[in-house]
């Protein structure tokens, strides 16, 4: 079966990255009470940055968060530019530096890129592996009850507009 993507319009960048937080947690929200594997592929840019500083500043995530309640959470990238972790460039550190590491999450749910290593192909391998090895474990941790690889792929566009595809 074929779900019809919903398109919708608005009218700037902060009421988008406030809609994009709003439908992350209440995709979030749905897994929690069967507690699945809940996978996320973050992206970097201006408008995921609002997107994790509004849920990053969230103290009833928070709360979640040190609850226990977002132990299944696990958070990859969909891209990442070559370079260290602690880069300025880092779609890693923008992540982590206002979404992750203010709620806490769990160094084990942070799956990143190893830009720091000079070899790009072999940071890409070792990622590959890393989401194969992560979602397995997973899979066998929690029993069969595993959503797709990634049940909140979030990716940013560099269109003249601010789109955002959650």
């Amino acid at each position: 079966m074929r779900v019809k993507p919903t398109i919708r319009i608005l009218p700037d960048a902060d009421q988008l990255a406030r809609f994009v937080a709003r439908l992350f947690l209440s995709r979030l929200t749905l897994t929690m009470p069967i507690q699945a594997q809940f996978t996320v592929a973050l992206s970097g840019g201006s408008t995921p940055k609002k997107m994790f500083e509004i849920s990053g500043n969230d103290e009833r995530l928070k709360t979640q968060v040190r609850a226990g309640l977002w132990d299944y959470v696990h958070f990859f990238w969909s891209d990442e530019r070559h370079v260290p972790p602690d880069h300025a460039e880092s779609n890693y550190k923008l992540a982590f530096d206002s979404m992750l590491s203010p709620l806490g999450i769990r160094a084990a749910n942070i799956h990143r890129i190893k830009g720091e290593l000079e070899d790009a192909g072999e940071a890409a391998s070792q990622y590959e592996a890393e989401i194969l090895l992560s979602r397995s474990g997973l899979t066998q941790m929690k029993s069969n009850r595993r959503l797709s690889v990634f049940a909140s792929p979030m990716f940013g566009s560099h269109l003249r507009r601010k789109d955002l595809t959650l």
